[in-house]
């Protein structure tokens, strides 16, 4: 009996090993999940991507000066209206999933977008906003530099992981406002509107084709740059929660985005959707706002 019972505590003491570890090892596993509601990941976490369709928007210079094997480059204005006043919009949803199958994404796709950082204009913002409006959920744009990138890969490879898991997005997930929905919501105030322009063309200056010069009524300024360091990485988010408490922009409310074209709004849209902050992005921005007389143009010099 002695034996007996010497052997099944020792047979306990192995189950009850064997459990511990793996609940480590699935904790650990769920540490490196990354929540779907983040719209663009680090060098390390983006070179888990299982089996990534890679979108570039970087220059033709950067692409040149650091070649990503397999990148597929694309333009915003792809899957956006072609004409003035409504080329911040998208096309319809089922033209933009229809242009994104040559480029082998489809909803199920985890896609990452590489783009210019600091030096561009928000387009690796802009092309992940589009691809979460038509449903590609599993889509980030990376966050630092290519060549950090290309070595966290080289890693992954070296290292043979299979990859960070990311949770998929239950449901839909309104990130966009249109023109009239703006415009219905100023009489009520109930969202805080972000210009993410540039100072002089908050101040009234159009050099990027705006019909009318000025802002949408109670519009702050907030230029999209302000959320991205010297070295082209997104602000954490103190810092960013900083930013706006500095400048008394309050939280106490949704956010509404635009620019000219909703392309560096899109950026800002995910930045503050990434922290947990509602935002909506305003495609249409002021290309189309500033094109119909009948919506409020406000001309200011603040």
């Amino acid at each position: 009996m002695k034996v007996f019972s010497k052997f099944y505590g020792f047979l306990a003491f192995l189950i009850s090993g064997f459990f511990a570890v793996f609940l480590q090892l699935s904790a650990q596993h769920q540490s490196n999940a990354v929540e779907s509601s983040l719209w663009f990941v680090d060098s390390g976490l983006a070179a888990g991507l299982k089996d990534p369709v890679v979108l570039d928007t970087r220059s033709f210079f950067w692409r040149t000066k650091d070649p990503v094997p397999g990148a597929k480059p694309i333009d915003w204005q792809e899957i956006s209206e072609p004409k003035l006043p409504s080329k911040g919009n998208l096309l319809e949803n089922a033209k933009v999933l229809s242009i994104l199958k040559e480029y082998n994404v489809d909803q199920k796709s985890n896609v990452l977008v590489l783009g210019d950082g600091g030096s561009g204009f928000g387009e690796e913002g802009r092309i992940v906003w589009s691809l979460r409006q038509v449903g590609v959920s599993q889509s980030y744009w990376l966050d630092g530099k290519v060549s950090e990138y290309l070595k966290a890969v080289k890693r992954e490879n070296q290292k043979k992981i299979s990859g960070f898991v990311y949770k998929t997005q239950t449901g839909s997930k309104k990130i966009t406002i249109t023109k009239s929905e703006l415009f219905s919501a100023l009489k009520s105030n109930q969202f805080t509107i972000l210009d993410t322009r540039e100072a002089r063309e908050y101040k009234g200056e159009t050099p990027y084709g705006e019909t009318r010069g000025g802002i949408i009524p109670n519009a702050k300024p907030f230029y999209f740059k302000d959320f991205i360091r010297e070295d082209g990485r997104v602000k954490s988010k103190e810092e960013v929660l900083k930013i706006l408490s500095d400048r008394k922009i309050p939280l106490d409310k949704p956010f509404v985005t635009y620019c000219t074209g909703g392309i560096r709004s899109a950026y800002v849209a995910g930045v503050l959707n990434s922290y947990g902050i509602p935002t909506y992005n305003y495609a249409g921005s002021m290309w189309e706002w500033s094109a119909d007389k009948n919506f409020p143009v406000v001309k200011t010099s603040d």
